[in-house]
Formats: C-alpha cells, sequence, structure tokens
C-alpha cells in the first residue's frame, strides 16, 4: 500500500507537470490554416483526456484503498474517460454561464441599488451591491459548484455512467467545507501567489523570485489536489456519505 501511495505522489507530481507544460506548449501553436487548427484540437484533446485520465486514477485509487492497485485504478479510470469528458463538458458549460452571468451583473446591480436608495431613504453604492453580487457568484464558483461536482467526478471515475441515479447527492456540510478549503489551496492560492509580484533590485532577483514562486504554486497546485482527491474517495463516512452503518 505504501509503495503504491508513493508512485500515486509521483505520478500526480509528473504527471500534473507534464499537462501543464502541454498546455504551455499548445499557447505557441499558430492557427494560421486548417492543419494547425486541427493540431490544436489535438493538442486540446490530449491534455484534456490526459488530464482526467490521471486525476480520475486517483480518485478510483483512494476509493478503493487499502486494497488499492495503481495500474488496476489506471485501467478502470481509462475505462470511464467518455464519461469524464462528458460530465468536464457540463462543467465547462456551468462556468462559461456562471462567467456570462457574472458579466451582466453591473445593470441589476445599479437598479437594486437604486430601489434601495429610494425605499430607505440612504444612499446605497452600485459598486458595494455589484461587489455583494460577485462575491455571491464566486461562492457559487468555489464553493456550491464544487460541492456537486467533486465527488460526482469521483463516482464518475469509479462506476462510470452506470449508477447515473446515484451520482449526485446532497452534499455535507463537512464535505463542502473541506473541498472549498483543498480548491482553494490547490488553485485560488497559487494563481494570487503567482500574480504577487514582490519589488525586486535587479532582474536577476526577480528571475529567483518568479522561479521560487512558481514551484511553492506548482507545489501546492498538485499537493493539494491529490489532498483534495483522496479526502472525497477514501471512503471516510464523514466525508463520502452522510450516514453509515454496520453490515454484518
Amino acid at each position: 500500500m505504501r509503495s503504491s501511495l508513493t508512485a500515486v505522489c509521483a505520478l500526480h507530481l509528473i504527471g500534473n507537470a507534464l499537462i501543464l507544460w502541454l498546455g504551455y506548449a499548445w499557447l505557441s501553436i499558430p492557427e494560421s490554416n486548417a492543419a494547425h487548427l486541427l493540431w490544436s484540437l489535438l493538442i486540446v484533446l490530449v491534455f484534456a483526456c490526459s488530464a482526467l485520465w490521471l486525476h480520475g486514477t486517483a480518485f478510483v485509487y483512494f476509493r478503493r484503498a487499502p486494497e488499492s492497485n495503481l495500474r488496476h485504478s489506471a485501467v478502470v479510470a481509462l475505462r470511464h474517460l467518455p464519461a469524464l469528458f462528458a460530465l468536464a463538458v457540463i462543467v465547462i458549460v456551468l462556468y462559461w454561464l456562471l462567467t456570462v452571468v457574472n458579466g451582466l451583473l453591473d445593470q441589476p446591480a445599479f437598479q437594486l441599488a437604486s430601489w434601495l436608495t429610494m425605499t430607505i431613504r440612504k444612499p446605497v453604492p452600485p459598486a458595494r451591491i455589484l461587489a455583494l453580487f460577485h462575491g455571491i457568484v464566486w461562492l457559487v464558483q468555489w464553493l456550491v459548484l464544487p460541492a456537486i461536482l467533486v465527488p460526482t467526478a469521483a463516482k464518475v471515475a469509479a462506476e462510470g455512467f452506470g449508477s447515473i441515479r446515484r451520482l449526485i447527492e446532497k452534499p455535507s456540510l463537512l464535505r463542502s467545507l473541506t473541498i472549498f478549503v483543498l480548491l482553494l489551496g490547490a488553485v485560488w492560492a497559487p494563481m494570487r501567489l503567482l500574480a504577487w509580484v514582490p519589488e525586486m533590485p535587479n532582474f536577476a532577483a526577480e528571475m529567483g523570485s518568479f522561479l521560487l514562486r512558481a514551484i511553492i504554486a506548482y507545489l501546492m497546485f498538485a499537493g493539494f489536489l491529490l489532498a483534495l482527491e483522496r479526502a472525497i474517495s477514501s471512503g471516510r463516512p464523514s466525508l463520502t456519505q452522510r450516514r453509515s452503518s454496520a453490515i454484518p
């Protein structure tokens, strides 16, 4: 079990780096003609399938621990890759719609601020209402949707769409908060770290700072994602199911 867990950690550390490199390589591909466009689409497909397979393998592995076998987990995740891909498309559509809604909130915020100003006879800045709306969207993006979608992805990786009636269940508060904290550590915090640019005396120091921040951000990304997959798929009743009972 310990050797398999070490292999899963190493696979995550190396696999995520290769996938991110593939995504970076895709950005440099010109789309000047049909051949380049097809090549670009192929790279995107390989990028998506590789990421889904890698993290699907971790979901399956931790779901069946301590009897897990890395090779068998990879085979199961590969078998359910079409279902994971379909779920990924749904997730992309949901987050795209959320982005569209987030961009259309200026007018509703102005109207609500005007109505509140007339109702309570005190000026209500539209910017404050808009910030509130954006905060609600942020919580939906990082808390509400992940609380539903991450456990669903874990089930799809292990079972496919065969048990579609049991895929989505009411999330518990503890599991939702666990997903929220680990997801912030895996994605939001590394992005903020990379965006932070401290003042440095020269170019060499700036490059050293960037490399250090990039390494820390990547380790956070890979480590927190692995912790998320383990927490959701480890079979602990408090995180993966609402109730448990002894089975004779």
